[in-house]
């Protein structure tokens, strides 16, 4: 027998707070860059990957406070760019920490009615080269590759000259 009224079904899962920071904690974008969850105004719901929050105390302790609160300069300084942009939804901005910029991103992750942040940060030196030891090396790489490439062109051409020489010197022979 079949039912004509709809049947929906609710499927329930339970995450803490400290589950996800652990979870952020561990992501590692590059040397220095860092992952978090927060709400618009900054509060974070899961942490970045931070040598002082390398406990669960520490953890529990920075968890639904703001970036400032904790004293994790370059997200907080990433937040404060973020909010003076306008907050951009899914868009690469820049912004200056200690001196160095700063890549951030934030996404929008809806639950339920509430709107949280996914929001990335890592510093442009991570992308960029910029010290003599990474400009040195492109040029090193550089010139080995021109040096390479001329080595395989003067044997390719002197493989096709060869013919060519050849059939001159017959020509010049037989005038």
């Amino acid at each position: 027998q079949t039912c004509a009224l709809p049947i929906s079904y609710v499927i329930g899962h339970d995450v803490r707070l400290l589950d996800l920071s652990r979870f952020t904690s561990t992501l590692q974008m590059g040397k220095q860059g860092q992952v978090a969850l927060m709400k618009a105004d900054g509060q974070l719901i899961a942490l970045p990957r931070d040598p002082r929050l390398d406990s669960e105390q520490a953890l529990k302790a920075a968890v639904l406070k703001t970036a400032q609160e904790v004293q994790l300069s370059a997200v907080a300084a990433g937040h404060d760019a973020w909010m003076a942009q306008g907050q951009p939804d899914s868009r690469v901005m820049t912004y200056t920490q200690g001196g160095d910029t700063w890549f951030g991103l934030f996404r929008p992750a809806p639950v339920g009615a509430q709107r949280l942040w996914l929001a990335v940060f890592a510093p442009e030196k991570e992308f960029i080269p910029v010290s003599a030891s990474d400009v040195s090396l492109l040029l090193l790489i550089t010139v080995a590759a021109l040096g390479l490439g001329s080595l395989v062109t003067v044997r390719m051409a002197r493989r096709m000259a060869a013919p060519l020489e050849a059939r001159s010197e017959e020509h010049t022979s037989e005038l």
